[in-house]
């Protein structure tokens, strides 16, 4: 299914010809239909797996995504990067526009029946407000939030967080254990 997606290049020039437009944001009607459509044609309800919402479609999205659909989880995915919701959406799986935090976003991705909800984005300060918006919406919905930084990790938890992942402390473990292996240690070393 193809999107078309169109904005002026100079919106204040009421003389623009179609000429001047460009391929760059979606047109409302032709992406409004297109998840009206999949929403009609997906409903979440009995009979189906338990729900989960991955807001950030990276690697880390992508890996608990595929984890959750090899558990029978039925998965929500909200993103940002309109070539990845029109390829979603091309193979019939369930894709919201929008930003994380935003609770209209959350919601219309299944919110209000979700058990899980997979904050995988880069950006700190949206997870820690989608995860604020969602424990404040659902506090008995299962939270897991990505952060980059140790420094956001306390405000992931004061958000709400039931797990928190922080890049750099994984980055360190597995550079430590790769430094180990290299020269031959083993771990844990005797102190």
């Amino acid at each position: 299914m193809a999107l078309n997606l169109y904005i002026r290049t100079d919106p204040l020039n009421p003389t623009a010809r179609p000429s001047d437009l460009a391929q760059v944001t979606p047109k409302p009607p032709s992406f409004s239909e297109a998840i009206d459509a999949l929403d009609a044609a997906e409903p979440w309800g009995p009979g189906r797996g338990p729900l989960a919402i991955v807001c950030g479609y990276g690697p880390v999205g992508r890996l608990c995504e595929q984890k959750l659909v090899e558990s029978g989880f039925e998965v929500a995915v909200v993103e940002r990067n309109l070539q990845t919701i029109e390829t979603r959406l091309d193979l019939q799986r369930r894709c919201i526009f929008g930003c994380a935090a935003d609770l209209g976003v959350l919601r219309r991705a299944g919110l209000d029946h979700a058990r899980a909800l997979v904050l995988a984005i880069s950006r700190p300060e949206q997870a820690i407000e989608a995860c604020r918006l969602a424990r404040g919406h659902r506090p008995d919905l299962y939270i897991a939030l990505r952060t980059p930084y140790c420094s956001d990790g306390l405000k992931a938890r004061q958000a709400g967080a039931d797990a928190v992942i922080v890049d750099e402390v994984v980055t360190a473990e597995a550079m430590r254990d790769a430094v180990a292996q290299g020269v031959g240690l083993s771990w844990p070393l005797a102190g």
